[in-house]
This record gives structure tokens, sequence and C-alpha cells, in this order.
């Protein structure tokens, strides 16, 4: 094992070899699914195929309006349901299956994604050979499921402060798929934000970097990210105006004046990618600009501001 950042570990072979386990802690794979009758099984079926065999799914259905939860309970009588009455956000949905979760490790997949089957025997062994690290992540596929191309996603934040990083890009971790994490950290640092849709989990990586907890970097791929290019051109909008959120959200908050610039500097380069939407509307648009006016003033009697 070596390290690059302070904060970043990379795990070697070594650190994740299944024999070196002395104890099989259990493992709580979480799924939080809305209308994803078609597509959930393959997500389960890859839980089972797993090499490491002591977890228990919890699967939450965030107020679907198909058949998942029927389909769940007659295919899959093993897997805990929890339902929500209403559409409310996985962070919602992925909270309720934290407070319910009975292993000391947390795992979460999204239901249109599949793991490797090695993918928890790997994660666990990490995360027992490195105690310091609260979190590990790994590398994913990121599959079109309507071309069928595939792209390897690989993180290189171990080049870089990864709250920078954060505050200044998107996330060094492409989907929360690939992450498993101490269930103490939930109890110690909270639970996701429910405030937030879609940027719920950068806000978590940024709390627990900040409260000083190392995450374990496992630089091979082990998930399949499946995605549809309608969804991702539907979506960009919709992240874009998440990450804006995230970003006002953090300002406020902190109280480091470096990383409120880092921040500011992240608004900015989101607000201008917003604008830059074809599909925007007139009024959206002036919303936009007047919210990129107003914190670029703000700031910059604080000497923060953009350069």
């Amino acid at each position: 094992m070596n390290s690059q950042s302070p904060s970043i570990l990379i795990a070697k072979r070594p650190d994740y070899d299944l024999g070196q386990l002395k104890s099989r802690p259990l493992v709580t794979v979480i799924i939080p699914f809305y209308n994803a009758r078609g597509i959930i099984g393959r997500a389960i079926e890859s839980i089972k195929k797993q090499t490491y065999s002591e977890y228990e799914i919890i699967a939450v259905d965030d107020g679907s309006t198909d058949s998942g939860m029927e389909y769940l309970s007659r295919s899959y009588p093993e897997v805990r349901l929890f339902s929500l009455k209403s559409n409310r956000g996985t962070s919602v949905a992925k909270n309720l299956g934290v407070i319910n979760s009975r292993g000391s490790l947390l795992a979460f997949l999204d239901s249109d994604d599949t793991w490797d089957e090695n993918y928890l025997s790997y994660q666990v062994t990490v995360l027992s050979c490195m105690p310091s690290c609260g979190l590990s992540f790994s590398d994913c596929l990121l599959i079109s499921q309507d071309t069928r191309k595939k792209i390897i996603f690989k993180s290189d934040i171990v080049k870089n402060d990864p709250i920078r990083f954060l505050l200044l890009n998107l996330s060094f971790i492409r989907t929360l798929s690939t992450v498993v994490i101490r269930k103490t950290l939930f109890e110690d640092f909270g639970l996701f934000n429910e405030r937030l849709r879609l940027t719920e989990d950068r806000d978590l990586y940024i709390r627990l970097l900040e409260a000083k907890v190392k995450f374990c970097y496992l630089p091979i791929i082990i998930v399949d990210k499946f995605q549809r290019q309608e969804s991702l051109m539907s979506d960009s909008l919709a992240h874009l105006n998440a990450a804006v959120k995230l970003l006002i959200l953090y300002l406020k908050k902190s109280k480091s004046l470096q990383y409120k610039r880092y921040a500011l500097i992240g608004l900015d380069r989101r607000i201008r990618e917003v604008l830059a939407q074809d599909s925007l509307s007139f009024m959206s648009r002036f919303s936009f600009f007047v919210m990129l006016m107003y914190y670029r003033m703000k700031y910059q009697v604080l000497g923060i501001g953009v350069k």
C-alpha cells in the first residue's frame, strides 16, 4: 500500500486477498429503486453470485408506480423490503436502508448496475486489512444500454486534494455502486442530506474528508454502470442544477475561506454550464445569471472572488 494524498490510500493486490480475513463481517447491501421492475433482478442476481457470502440485501422502493415490490417479494423473498409512500429521492431511500441495516459495513448498488462476483470479497478484505480507512471505492465500466459502448472510468483523485477536486469538478467516485462504507461513519457524521438530490453522495464525501476520514481506492474495475443515452441527455441539466445547490449549501456552511473560494469557482463553472444548455428557458437563464452575479459580488467583498 502507498499514499499519494493524505486522505486517499491505494490498495494493492495483497490488500484484497480474501485469505487474509480473520473474521467475516456482515455487509448490508442497500438498493434504492424507482420503477425498476424490469432491471432490478439483474442487480440482485449479481449480488447472489458473490464469492463473499456474509451479506443481507435491503431494497427500498422510492414511491414506485410499477409492480416492483410485488416482483421482489415473489422472486427474492430473502430481500428485506421497505417502501416510501411517495417519490422523495434516493437520499431518503438510502437513509431508510441505512437505518434498518444490520451489517457493520454498508454497500450501495443502483438498481440498474451490477457487480463482479469478487466485488464484496475485495472490498471487505481491503477495509479489514486497512482499518484506518472508513470508506473504499473502485473503478467501474460505463456501459451504454443503447449502443453497448463501454468506457472505463478510472479515478485520478490521488494526485489532487480530494475536497478541492469535489468542489471544482464533479465527483472522483463515478457511482455509489463502487462504494463500501463503515456504518459507524453514518452514526458519527450523519446520514445522507435529504435536501439534496443527485449530489447527496458528494456532500457525504466532503463531510467525511473534512473530518479527516481516510478513503481507500481499489484501482480495479469490478462494477458495471449501465446508462441510457436519453437518460444522460435529460439528466444533464438536473445534475448541473443539483451541483449548483450543493455548492451554494457548502458556501453557506463552510468556515474555510480557501475552500469557499474553490466552491465559488466550482459554482461559477457549473452555472456557466447550465447557461450553455439549449433547453433552458429565458426566465431560468435569467435566474441563473442573477444568481451567478449575486454570489460573485457577495464573496468578492470577503476577498475570495473568482479570478
